[in-house]
C-alpha cells in the first residue's frame, strides 16, 4: 500500500512572538519542521513538505544549513491552509492509496499513531485522530459545555486519495478548520481514532519549551 503525507508548514507563527516561522526553530540536531518530516519516513512512500508562500528557497537554504538530506518534495503554500493542502494534492503520486495531512509543528508523533491513522482510512476512507478533553469547558456568555460531547482532534488525519480530492473541488469556506471539516462538508463520513496527548502542537511560547525539554531528556 503506498501511503503519502502532506506537511503543512506554510504559517508564519505569529501566535509564538519569534522572528522565524515557528516550524523553523531550532529543536534538538534540527529544526522543529525536520523532526516531523523524519517521523513519516518509514510509514510513508511519500513525503510532500508545504512551506510559505515565496519560501521555498528559504527552506532550501534551511536544509543546506543543517545538512538535512531526507527525501521529500517542497511544494509553496498560500494564505490559507485550505489552499495550502490542496497545492499538496497536486502532487500526491497517483498511485497513492491513502494519503495522510499533518501539521508540520507536530514533530513528536509516533509511528503507531501514523499507523493507527493508515488503516483507520482504509477501513472507513476518511479518520482523524482526537483525545479525550480533560478541562471544564464553559460557553462565552456563560454555560458548560459537557465534556464528554466533545474530543479535542489532532493530525495526521488520513484519507483515501479519492475522497480527499474531491472534497478539496470545494469552494473554500471559513468553516473548513481542518481536512476533516472540508471532507464532512464534501457528505461523506468522518471517524475518529484514538490520538496521543504527546503529539502536541506548538503553538505558545511554553509549547516550545516544552519541546525542547523533551528532546533535551530524550
Amino acid at each position: 500500500m503506498n501511503v503519502s503525507v502532506i506537511i503543512v508548514a506554510a504559517g508564519r507563527g505569529t501566535r509564538l512572538g519569534a522572528e522565524l516561522p515557528k516550524q523553523y526553530l531550532p529543536l534538538g540536531s534540527g529544526v522543529i519542521l525536520m523532526h516531523t518530516i523524519d517521523a513519516f519516513v518509514n510509514s510513508c512512500s511519500q513525503i510532500i513538505v508545504v512551506v510559505p508562500k515565496n519560501g521555498v528557497q528559504d527552506w532550501q537554504r534551511i536544509c543546506q544549513q543543517y545538512n538535512y538530506q531526507t527525501p521529500h518534495e517542497v511544494v509553496e503554500g498560500a494564505e490559507e491552509r485550505f489552499f495550502s493542502v490542496a497545492n499538496g494534492l497536486k502532487v500526491v503520486a497517483k498511485d497513492c492509496d491513502v494519503v495522510l495531512v499533518h501539521d508540520g509543528v507536530r514533530p513528536f508523533v509516533n509511528s503507531e499513531l501514523i499507523e493507527r491513522v493508515i488503516t483507520g482510512a482504509v477501513e472507513s476512507g476518511a479518520v482523524v485522530p482526537a483525545t479525550a478533553v480533560t478541562d471544564t469547558l464553559r460557553k462565552i456568555g456563560g454555560g458548560i459545555v459537557s465534556r464528554s460531547e466533545v474530543m479535542a482532534v489532532q493530525t495526521p488525519q488520513g484519507f483515501l486519495q479519492d475522497i480527499i480530492k474531491k472534497a478539496y473541488e470545494q469552494k473554500y469556506t471559513k468553516q473548513f478548520t481542518d481536512d476533516g471539516s472540508v471532507v464532512e462538508a464534501a457528505g461523506y463520513s468522518v471517524e475518529m481514532v484514538e490520538g496521543d496527548v504527546e503529539n502536541f502542537k506548538i503553538t505558545t511560547a511554553y509549547d516550545y519549551k516544552l519541546a525542547q525539554f523533551i528532546i533535551f531528556n530524550s
